[in-house]
């Protein structure tokens, strides 16, 4: 410390607590070595247990040994009386206790003592709590204490709902960068809300504590992420996008589904359809060069003669409601969806009012389960009020802080949410990008998705998709691109930089273009065809021009689709380096044109 001089220590004392420190390690490994062999020989003697006590006690984060003192009790516990077995896991209890003080943080601690609790006759969960409000006043951030406390509570009834919440505004206030107690706000409240109403009334108080949060330290992550928790959540969406009937090249159907979010098909019966209540032989699909993959586009060829003359035919589309799990693993379980099939079928507009209709209602009807969560799905989804207010208080602090970076990254929600302000978001997403200039890549990708969605939005109804010149680094809309009959992705040059690595965003993202018939791939550095192109069954028209193809060998995988009639590569080097009739003659059921 300042001030304050540093004590004058002996060589003597230095040399003798070096020798002190040897010993204890000697003795220590030793103990390593003899509990080792007892394990190898799986010996659950006493000798046994007294040795992982020494040893956990020096060394709490030794998660081999809490699973060999489990195994130990386990077999003691073959000859003892229940009351002895009680006994024995109090007296566990005291010692877990013991090193998790020392060691509060410790996964295997706290999962040791979860293990006893669940092993004993009548735990005593009073206690329990207790305990962990001890833990969360010496330090009330430790997150395990947090976590064991939700578990305490979810085992018992000993302290209720709203007991809860109080609490967790008592934490609050004590200190406004406790993100645990934030986090376990957004837990209760789902709880405590029984209807719409109270929703809004409590909501517009937790947004008022929130932004007291905010002024106090806007630099702190925990209230701004409790305030995004508090505009809805997009992935809340439950449902079906999109749904719809292609006419591909080969006079063949393909029936497709677009989920608000990826799911992944638990059996090959998971979906099934039926036309005028006669089931079909269909059998659902990613798009993805990549299986058995969690995606939010599922597609069948569904086996059709004449689409004329089942223009007013009912399909239906049976969910199995055991069928169907989420990517945040949750059991996805969806009604029946009935509709003609002249509804479903994409000709020349894109967007299909009637399906799109129905589907707003059907929506309502769909819900998401998950085993070990009792909590009900709340529709936190504020109202256009409630933002626009949300989106003033946020603008009167960046007056004051004009480089927080949470405050912009909030300001981008509620932006998106009201929709329509992509040239304002890609803006804050640009300055963004140069205050957090470690997560550069980060907003990048942010602004890609920004940027589709407004290419999107252009397209309106057509079956033309304009996405060139976007300098985008990703595809993040391309489920919804699966319908497009023409797609430009010109000049983007850094989807196709590592296409083909199997750890790019962009590795299988074209194959999702399964309504494809023209695709301009022009002026993206490009000198190998991406292995998801060759997916595209549609696809009879590609533009390369202005690449860096050289030779046939890097374009001979096209031969691989089909439908390909035309490909154009003007200003490529290999119309310069070859003779363009050995180009022509090379793909001789192609029309190369240059």
């Amino acid at each position: 410390m300042h001030g304050v001089k540093k004590a004058y220590i002996s060589e003597e004392i230095i040399q003798q607590k070096k020798l002190k420190e040897k010993s204890e390690i000697e003795d220590y490994l030793n103990l390593v070595k003899t509990i080792n062999e007892k394990r190898k020989n799986k010996v659950y003697d006493t000798e046994a247990f007294n040795i992982t006590t020494k040893i956990l006690s020096m060394n709490v984060e030794y998660y081999t040994l809490w699973n060999f003192r489990r195994k130990i009790l386990l077999h003691e516990f073959e000859t003892l009386t229940p009351e002895e077995k009680e006994k024995k896991f109090e007296n566990e209890l005291e010692f877990q206790e013991k090193c998790v003080r020392k060691k509060p943080k410790s996964y295997w601690a706290w999962n040791h003592r979860r293990w006893i609790l669940e092993n004993m006759e009548k735990p005593n969960w009073k206690r329990e709590l207790l305990l962990v409000n001890g833990m969360l006043n010496l330090d009330t951030r430790n997150f395990h204490g947090w976590d064991y406390r939700r578990y305490v509570i979810s085992k018992s009834k000993v302290s209720s709902v709203k007991e809860e919440f109080e609490y967790t505004s008592k934490k609050i206030s004590q200190s406004f960068s406790n993100y645990s107690a934030w986090h376990y706000r957004s837990k209760l409240i789902p709880k405590l809300i029984t209807k719409k109403t109270k929703w809004e009334k409590l909501s517009s108080k937790e947004f008022e504590m929130v932004k007291n949060a905010e002024y106090t330290d806007p630099a702190d992550q925990s209230a701004w992420l409790y305030h995004c928790w508090l505009l809805g959540d997009d992935n809340n969406l439950v449902g079906i996008n999109n749904c719809y009937l292609l006419h591909n090249v080969d006079n063949s159907y393909t029936l497709g589904i677009e989920f608000f979010k990826k799911i992944k098909l638990i059996s090959s019966d998971s979906i099934q359809v039926s036309l005028n209540d006669e089931i079909q032989n269909t059998e659902f699909i990613t798009p993805s060069i990549i299986k058995n993959k969690f995606s939010k586009l599922w597609i069948s060829k569904l086996i059709v003669s004449e689409i004329e003359s089942l223009n007013d035919t009912k399909l239906k589309i049976i969910f199995n409601k055991d069928g169907i799990l989420t990517i945040d693993d949750k059991k996805l379980i969806l009604p029946d969806l009935e509709i003609t099939v002249k509804s479903l079928l994409i000709e020349n507009e894109n967007n299909n009012a009637e399906i799109q209709n129905y589907l707003i209602s059907y929506n309502k009807t769909c819900i998401e389960e998950k085993k070990e969560d009792d909590i009900k799905v709340v529709n936190t989804q504020p109202s256009e009020d409630v933002l626009i207010e949300e989106l003033e208080s946020v603008k009167e602090l960046l007056e004051l802080e004009p480089d927080s970076k949470w405050a912009l990254l909030t300001l981008v929600k509620i932006l998106s949410k009201l929709g329509g302000r992509e040239d304002e978001i890609i803006e804050i997403l640009e300055k963004l990008k140069d205050i957090d200039v470690f997560r550069k890549e980060y907003y990048l990708d942010f602004v890609s998705q920004f940027k589709m969605n407004k290419c999107i939005k252009k397209s309106d109804k057509t079956m033309d998709l304009d996405l060139s010149s976007q300098n985008l680094t990703r595809l993040p809309l391309i489920d919804e691109c699966s319908t497009y009959k023409k797609i430009n992705l010109s000049n983007n040059p850094s989807i196709f930089n590592s296409i083909n690595d199997i750890s790019s965003p962009c590795h299988d993202a074209i194959s999702h273009l399964i309504n494809v018939n023209t695709l301009i791939l022009n002026q993206n550095k490009l000198n190998n065809i991406p292995k998801s192109l060759l997916t595209l069954k549609n696809l009879t028209e590609l533009f390369l021009e202005n690449n860096d193809f050289t030779s046939v060998e890097e374009l001979e995988p096209l031969k691989q689709i089909k439908s390909l009639k035309t490909i154009h590569l003007g200003q490529n080097p290999i119309a310069s380096s070859l003779d363009k009739s050995k180009i022509n003659e090379y793909f001789s059921d192609i029309d190369i044109q240059f």
